[in-house]
Parts: structure tokens; sequence; C-alpha cells
């Protein structure tokens, strides 16, 4: 799975690690941060993701703090569901998107999972360009997906 970092491999200064519930003010914090209150999660979500073991909650930071997490769920023997991934508005386009995209694949792969889906905004043509540059392909629209009633992407990879 080399071929899934970012060119040049991971941002300079930029690590990763697995979040713990000390994280979890932090993650909400962040997440508020770039949702609306009707599409960023409350407190109990991230509990419920920190504490679920069949879900990774991975956090990448650097000497500055927090630059960005994702969380992925294991959904069967071979799908995993992205849930999210945040990545600070000063430190997006630099390769941390990228990087937790692939410490995301690697989780799912490690549960045994050939393929990966998620939902973005159909309106969030960043995000979507995002997932397509990294192998993502639009399967169906959701309609209303959304609390605030806007529809979204369902988008598919299959994991090398």
């Amino acid at each position: 799975m080399g071929d899934e970092f970012p060119p040049g491999g991971a941002p300079e200064g930029v690590f990763t690690r697995k979040a713990g519930l000390a994280d979890l003010a932090a993650l909400h914090k962040l997440d508020n941060a770039l949702f609306p209150p009707d599409i960023a999660y409350d407190p109990e979500t991230f509990l419920f993701y920190l504490l679920d073991k069949s879900s990774e909650v991975i956090m990448a930071g650097d000497s500055a703090g927090l630059a960005g997490f994702s969380i992925i769920k294991k959904e069967s023997k071979t799908r995993a569901n992205l849930v999210t991934i945040d990545v600070e508005q000063s430190r997006q386009g630099r390769g941390v998107g990228s990087l937790l995209l692939s410490m995301a694949h690697m989780a799912a792969a490690t549960w045994g999972a050939s393929q990966v889906v998620l939902e973005v905004d159909t309106g969030n043509l960043r995000a979507t360009k995002f997932y397509e540059k990294h192998g993502y392909t639009k399967t169906r629209i959701h309609k209303g997906y959304y609390p605030n009633g806007a529809d979204a992407w369902e988008m598919r990879k299959t994991l090398a």
C-alpha cells in the first residue's frame, strides 16, 4: 500500500496516532470549527467511535497541535465505512488529508476489508475531487442524506 501515501510520504513534521478518550474535546472542537451545528458530531458520537472496537479514530498532528483526524468503521468482513476526514483549514491541501486517508485504508485492510465506502455532500466539490483523486468513484446519490436536506454522493474504492 505504499502508493497510497502522499507523494514524498507524510508532510514534514506531521505524525499520526490512534486517538484516545483524552482527545475527545480536541476532536469535537475541530469538527465544530469545520461543519455547521446540524452536521457536526456531538461529543457522544465521538465517544461512541472512540470506544467502538470496530472503529478507528486516527489523529494527525504536529508541533502546532491537531492537524486533522479520520474515522473509519468496519461494516462487514469485506467493507469499511469512512465516516469522516476532518483537516484544520490552514492545513488543507498540504497532504494531511491524504495521509489520514491512507492510514484509514490501512486500518480497513487489517480488518480484511476489500472495499471502503463513504458519503460526501454533493455540493462539496473539493472533497469529491479529493476522493476521486484517491481512486473513489461515485456509485449513487442519497437524496436528503444530511439533516439540512442536502444530498450526498455515495463513493466507493476497492483496496488493492
